[in-house]
């Protein structure tokens, strides 16, 4: 994972890569549409809910671009049922849902789906590209709150398509959120530097490198490569200046979680979240974070569920072990953060967390939340580091260097 953060003192955050197995857990589900769902399903009501408070008639407009059927045929929730249920934990706010979804046999049962399911939300199912619609979806949004989420799109969304949606939104303090999370193919971005590599005559070979420059945003990415990179550190260069460029020419952060087949496999493609607003990364990282913690409780799940099959016994009880993997796991990121955070306090009299994100989380960036920040400041507090406890919202606050005398 690799955020881009304004203000920060780097002006950027380098994290650590994360592995996604998309082993099937269900009959028509994998592991990454899993994580994916449970990204959305941490992330959407917080947004709803926050972002609602100030709007007009608390209204928040989410743009599903590609909505498929509203759920999978094991009746396992998609994107829109996800957005369904967000309105009804956020009753308070008045959520309006466009759901854009090309394939005549998906939009039929998408419509079917929010018939059933729809009444927490002002809904518009429409057939078609989501490109077709966002001026409209715009326009509907006009001044209040709006969440995009666009996948797939072929290979990504255009970069000018991108920055004209941020530049048609209003930015500053005290503007309506504008947010958007999707999905650029990173197996195609790996064949195409393939074939722009090679010496073979390809007659597809220039409209396939215009597709990546407007992806892109130009040709830099041709003008600076240097023909050295492997397709993996090709891809890893690629993204950092792809999400440096778009969190620039916007003025947003920006956050692109690689997502892999399995763990040894290439990234197949990546999630790309904007916002403008810090409250939105702190937001996003935690709901990456909940969502992995899922996601390893359904593997484990299913290893057991094998194992179980194939007549294997377990020497714990599977819950039990399953719960001390956790602990071990979530150990290990206490005595990083807490370690981090007591190198930051060597250097710095004062410091804001969410300004040194990347150096308090260092080596658990997108797998720890602020639940194991609290526990690691916890820890400080009782040896008399610091006098700034672990209460309310960490992300914004100032961690104090205790007086040396306490030391």
């Amino acid at each position: 994972m690799k955020p881009r953060r304004r203000g920060s003192d780097s002006g950027q955050r380098a994290l650590d890569e994360q592995t996604i197995d998309t082993q099937e857990f269900f009959e028509n589900r994998k592991a990454a549409a899993l994580l994916k769902h449970e990204i959305l399903r941490g992330y959407v009501p917080p947004f709803v809910g926050k972002t609602g408070s100030r709007s007009p008639g608390n209204r928040v407009v989410i743009m599903d671009g590609f909505a498929g059927a509203g759920r999978y045929r094991d009746g396992s929730a998609g994107s829109p049922a996800i957005f369904a249920d967000a309105a009804r934990r956020t009753p308070t706010r008045k959520l309006e849902c466009y759901f854009v979804e090309h394939d005549v046999g998906n939009y039929q049962r998408l419509r079917e789906v929010l018939e059933a399911e729809g009444d927490a939300i002002i809904w518009e199912a429409w057939q078609g590209t989501a490109g077709e619609h966002f001026d409209q979806v715009l326009t509907r949004a006009a001044g209040v709150p709006l969440f995009m989420f666009v996948d797939p799109y072929g290979i990504g969304p255009d970069f000018a398509q991108v920055e004209e949606i941020f530049r048609q939104r209003p930015g500053g303090l005290g503007t309506p959120a504008t947010e958007i999370l999707f999905r650029v193919d990173a197996s195609a971005l790996r064949r195409t530097l393939g074939v722009y590599r090679s010496d073979k005559p390809n007659p597809a070979r220039d409209k396939q490198l215009q597709r990546i420059d407007t992806l892109a945003g130009g040709t830099w990415w041709r003008d600076q490569d240097d023909g050295a990179r492997t397709g993996e550190q090709f891809l890893a260069w690629f993204f950092g200046h792809y999400l440096d460029r778009l969190c620039a020419t916007i003025r947003c952060s920006g956050w692109a979680t690689e997502i892999k087949q399995k763990p040894e496999h290439q990234p197949a493609y990546y999630l790309v979240f904007l916002t403008r607003h810090p409250d939105g990364m702190d937001e996003f990282g935690d709901a990456v974070s909940r969502a992995l913690g899922k996601w390893r409780r359904a593997v484990f799940d299913l290893a057991v569920a094998k194992q179980q099959e194939t007549g294997q016994l377990m020497l714990m009880d599977p819950e039990d072990h399953f719960k001390a993997d956790e602990r071990r796991l979530e150990s290990r990121w206490h005595d990083i953060i807490e370690a981090n955070l007591r190198a930051l306090l060597q250097v710095h009299e004062r410091f804001v967390i969410r300004e040194h994100y990347a150096e308090v989380f260092g080596a658990t960036v997108g797998q720890a939340r602020e639940k194991h920040l609290r526990q690691a400041l916890r820890r400080l507090v009782a040896e008399g580091s610091t006098s700034t406890n672990e209460k309310g919202d960490l992300y914004p606050k100032t961690i104090v260097r205790a007086p040396r005398a306490q030391l």
